[in-house]
């Protein structure tokens, strides 16, 4: 029932829709049509009273039965009801396979404010009510041209959303061998682990994570910290993998990111033969801007690969 709430104008705020849902009762269920009298004064009519139902019958919240209708949950507090319509909107959008569509692969992170956000912009308009819905229910917080995603959501949520993103990028991205797909993603759990243990006695070292299931853009994989005596997240690390011949493809976003961090941005080369023996080390190159470009750098070659050509 998803697609009935593609293209809806709007399901009224939060706080009318905490109120229809209040005098629902489950063992008393109502009449839909005794239910319409009072939706038509908290709201703006037949118009959103339909919308509202809708919106709570798509997510599962309500059942509607022989014209009645029937809460499944018994929530009276706001904060706990916009809760719950955040986890099933979240849930419909993931059961659809429109989870990925619905933020486009466009969400990013902001590692010295330490949250993920996207574009106002980015959002598909036909998804609008959905987006205005959830930023009525505190999913998002918009700032300026951004929607900045709730912290307390994060962990559930992009689990979740990780591994719809990775099983879409699978069947869309044919072209990309699953060999080399399923050692890049070893590798960059084999550094996550690696920072761990690098920095197991940081005292924040929970804000350690890997991004790039989540933030396509970065230009980076994982956020970490260069040292122990780090006060904020200071070092990007791209992961690159190999298992035979030692070299790798470097996008042109990750050498602009590269050049904009300089020191703070690192390559981690990892061989996926070895990652299982005993004490394997990734081999770490600091400021590879600097490093493959030096004059006196004869041990590797750079080549460019492929050429951007665009019409003017």
């Amino acid at each position: 029932m998803l697609n009935e709430l593609v293209n809806i104008e709007s399901f009224g705020n939060a706080l009318t829709v905490h109120k229809f849902y209040q005098i629902l009762e489950k063992d008393k269920p109502l009449v839909l049509n005794e239910l319409r009298k009072y939706a038509e004064s908290i709201s703006k009519g037949q118009f959103y009273f339909q919308n509202m139902i809708w919106l709570l019958q798509s997510t599962k919240i309500i059942t509607i039965e022989d014209n009645l209708i029937r809460p499944n949950f018994e929530i009276n507090d706001f904060k706990n009801f916009c809760e719950l319509i955040n986890k099933r909107v979240i849930e419909e959008l993931i059961e659809h396979d429109e989870i990925v569509l619905f933020f486009k692969e466009s969400i990013k992170y902001n590692s010295n404010e330490e949250y993920y956000y996207i574009l106002f912009r980015d959002i598909n308009f036909m998804y609008s009510s959905l987006r205005d819905i959830l930023i009525n229910t505190k999913f998002f917080s918009k700032e300026k041209n951004i929607l900045v995603i709730n912290k307390s959501v994060n962990d559930p949520f992009f689990s979740k959303y990780a591994r719809e993103r990775r099983k879409i990028s699978l069947e869309e991205l044919k072209k990309r061998l699953k060999n080399q797909e399923d050692n890049g993603r070893l590798a960059e759990e084999f550094v996550l682990d690696y920072e761990f243990k690098r920095l197991y006695s940081h005292k924040t070292i929970g804000k350690i994570k890997m991004i790039s299931d989540i933030d396509v853009a970065a230009g980076y994989d994982i956020i970490s910290y260069k040292s122990l005596e780090s006060s904020m997240l200071d070092r990007f690390i791209e992961v690159k993998s190999y298992s035979a011949e030692k070299k790798f493809y470097w996008s042109k976003n990750e050498r602009d990111r590269a050049l904009e961090l300089q020191d703070a941005y690192c390559i981690y080369l990892v061989n996926t033969n070895k990652i299982n023996k005993g004490k394997y080390e990734p081999e770490i190159i600091v400021n590879p801007i600097k490093y493959f470009f030096k004059e006196d750098t004869m041990d590797w070659i750079v080549q460019t690969d492929t050429i951007l050509v665009t019409k003017i």
